[in-house]
């Protein structure tokens, strides 16, 4: 049997065509059947006849030779609403039966006649429903092209061959509008395509491609190209593989153009960059306005307490220099008249009854040697005063406001005598004890003034610190409270059991590199890991309202670091100790 098309191309063989003919399915299919025919010289076989009849869809029979043999050809078109969709030949080898009677060949010939017509009759069955699936494959193929010609993307096959060449056997006309290059440009040279990738995506891309046929897996990828026209563009690709035959790999799958989206993302990335740019400006501008803010609070925070020191150093200094100077002639005048006295006694040594009582009342002796003392004891807070004072005033620096060489020892010791009264012992804590471990350090150029006051904030820190693990109840707390002013000798206090843990604070002082170092340790608990990273804030405190700014770390940190070149930081000691290590240049440049 042999089937050809509408347009006489064999779309059938059989192995008994095969044999027949002497021609192989593979070479008879795809050829035109009157060629082949012309190949086979069957020459009895009104061929021209044979092809009118099979366009006019008569069922006619013909006989002719095929090489040496005789053969009946039934030739039977297929109808589909009124064209000839194709014609299925029938061919019979009547060689061996040309030595039959007319009857018995008449007799075989009917019989042949109606398995012919049962076989057609099936035949035909099997047409129909063939035209039914070929008309349903047609609308399909219509539809597909439809969702081909609407889908915004470009559907595509591309085939990957065993001997590493490529071929794409199907790319939607879509691609003309995202590449600039038509379809049948694409399928008949791919590497028009490829050429057009970027060359940093397409090493990547050819990358994923061997992977995905290696691995059977999918082969997804975004890359750049540049079009025809010179348009940079971005596209998604998306595919599954498939293996075929002979080691090829098909991978089907879509194209999506992207670039509108990369544009966006870059602009996006445009935007936020300039808004981390923004973003880090303000922090930056927030952050020296707070530093601003805290140094004009120390400012005013300073020229008032100079102020207040100076009137206050002046004040007390105008009457205890005073006192201070008078006491001497006092002392004077009181010797004088106790020589006096003496005198009156050893030469009038029975007084009469009015001044014996008078000196009896007075207890003349007693008076006599505690006046000394009295006035030793006067000159001796006199003298007190005066160092106050000069504390104050060396605390202050007033008259030293800018940057000149110091001595920090000294500012060390003055600031000390300020808070002589904060470590007294209280109701709840022993006195603290201050451990001195200087090194010689030559004088250091700094700021005196802002100086002490760090030396004043990181001590009193230190003393909060300590007072605050000792915490006593409300009650004692309330007491303590009521115990009055700074006095010279300790109170009598309650007989209390202390907590046994020491309370001291060591200040060590040494030179370092060119770099004067103290180092300021209490016996108090170490901070918090979450405090000490904030600790240097401005206006951040642990302290309850009333008790603390969050400033006086802060404006610490900005004298040492900003104002004097120099370090501050926390660290604790291998015992837990709570340890701040202030460092600053002995010599500085003074700023322009």
């Amino acid at each position: 049997m042999i089937e050809w098309d509408a347009d006489f191309v064999i779309v059938g063989w059989n192995a008994a065509a095969a044999t027949l003919f002497s021609f192989f399915e593979e070479e008879a299919l795809g050829q035109r059947i009157d060629e082949l025919l012309r190949q086979r010289q069957i020459a009895d076989l009104e061929i021209e006849d044979w092809m009118d009849c099979s366009r006019s869809g008569v069922l006619r029979e013909h006989v002719g030779i095929g090489g040496k043999k005789r053969c009946r050809w039934y030739n039977t078109p297929f109808m589909h609403k009124g064209q000839r969709v194709s014609t299925l030949s029938t061919i019979i080898d009547i060689t061996c039966q040309t030595t039959l009677s007319n009857e018995e060949l008449r007799a075989q010939l009917q019989s042949r006649t109606q398995m012919l017509k049962h076989t057609t009759s099936r035949l035909q069955l099997a047409m129909s429903d063939r035209a039914q699936t070929h008309e349903a494959l047609h609308k399909s193929e219509i539809r597909f092209k439809s969702i081909a010609a609407n889908v915004p993307a470009v559907l595509y096959q591309f085939c990957l061959h065993a001997d590493g060449h490529y071929s794409v056997p199907y790319i939607s006309a879509a691609c003309e509008e995202v590449y600039e290059l038509s379809a049948e440009t694409i399928q008949q040279d791919p590497q028009q395509l490829f050429s057009l990738i970027n060359a940093d995506d397409r090493l990547s891309l050819e990358l994923g491609m061997r992977q995905s046929a290696d691995s059977l897996v999918s082969w997804n990828s975004e890359h750049r190209f540049v079009t025809p026209s010179g348009r940079s563009k971005w596209v998604q690709m998306a595919s599954r593989p498939q293996p075929m035959a002979e080691g090829n790999t098909l991978w089907s799958g879509m194209i999506i153009d992207i670039t509108a989206r990369k544009q966006a993302e870059a602009n996006l990335q445009k935007s936020e960059h300039r808004l981390r740019s923004q973003t880090k400006q303000l922090k930056a501008t927030l952050k020296k306005l707070k530093h601003a803010q805290v140094k004009l609070v120390q400012s005013e925070k300073m020229s008032s307490l100079g102020q207040l020191v100076a009137g206050i150093a002046h004040e007390i200094n105008n009457p205890a220099n005073f006192i201070y100077g008078n006491l001497e002639h006092i002392g004077g005048y009181t010797q004088d008249m106790l020589k006096l006295i003496r005198l009156y006694q050893a030469h009038y040594p029975t007084p009469n009854s009015t001044i014996q009582t008078l000196t009896d009342e007075l207890e003349l002796d007693y008076v006599a040697s505690d006046l000394p003392k009295l006035l030793d004891s006067l000159n001796s807070g006199v003298e007190r005063i005066r160092t106050i004072v000069l504390s104050l005033r060396n605390f202050s620096r007033l008259d030293e406001t800018g940057l000149k060489p110091t001595d920090i020892h000294e500012g060390l010791e003055n600031t000390l005598m300020l808070l002589a009264s904060r470590l007294n012992a209280t109701i709840s804590r022993p006195a603290i004890k201050i451990v001195k471990a200087y090194e010689k350090i030559p004088s250091v150029d700094c700021y005196a003034s802002q100086l002490n006051q760090v030396f004043m904030n990181i001590l009193l820190n230190a003393i909060d610190c300590i007072d605050e693990a000792d915490a006593p109840s409300d009650a004692s707390t309330q007491h303590d409270e009521q115990r009055g002013e700074f006095q010279d000798e300790p109170q009598t206090k309650p007989q209390i059991e202390y907590i046994q843990r020491p309370h001291q604070i060591v200040l060590q002082t040494f030179k370092k590199d060119e770099r004067a170092v103290i180092q300021i340790t209490n016996s108090g608990p170490p901070i918090p890991e979450d405090i000490a990273q904030r600790m240097f804030d401005p206006f951040f405190t642990t302290k309850s309202v009333g008790k603390g700014t969050g400033m006086g770390l802060a404006i610490s940190y900005q004298t040492i670091v900003d104002l004097h070149k120099g370090a501050l930081e926390y660290t604790q000691t291998a015992e837990g100790k709570t340890t701040f290590i202030i460092e600053i240049p002995i010599s500085q440049v003074p700023p322009s």
